[in-house]
């Protein structure tokens, strides 16, 4: 496995200004698509989902769910098999969405395939 431990800072940078900005301004449906397979190290894996806490930091997600601005945000996990670990209209409160964020490493294969295909609505 490669590390791109020179080019993190960069990409991270990179996401949070142009993605938060974004949806931070109008609300969006955001779905995470964790890679928790093999061919990402559990340490990796540790960081991913810290990185994914970090945007959810910053989205407005606490407003009422008919709010035009709230943010509204599912997760999906994969490895050998691809799991919804919760829909977009799951969780309206950022603890909770942070609680449900600390999903376990699969290991295994890498399914990217099943992910996208996951029904998340």
């Amino acid at each position: 496995m490669h590390s791109f431990s020179i080019a993190r800072p960069i990409v991270h940078s990179y996401l949070l200004k142009y993605f938060c900005n974004a949806a931070c301004a109008h609300g969006a449906d955001v779905v995470f698509l964790l890679d928790a397979s093999g061919s990402l190290e559990k340490r990796n894996y540790q960081g991913v989902k810290k990185f994914v806490a970090e945007l959810v930091e910053m989205l407005e997600v606490d407003r009422p769910a008919n709010s035009p601005l709230v943010s509204r945000l599912a997760l999906v996990t994969f490895g050998a098999v691809a799991k919804v670990e919760f829909h977009l209209d799951r969780y309206s409160n950022r603890d909770e969405i942070l609680q449900a964020i600390n999903v376990r490493y699969m290991g295994g294969a890498t399914c990217t395939h099943d992910a996208i295909r996951c029904d998340i609505t």
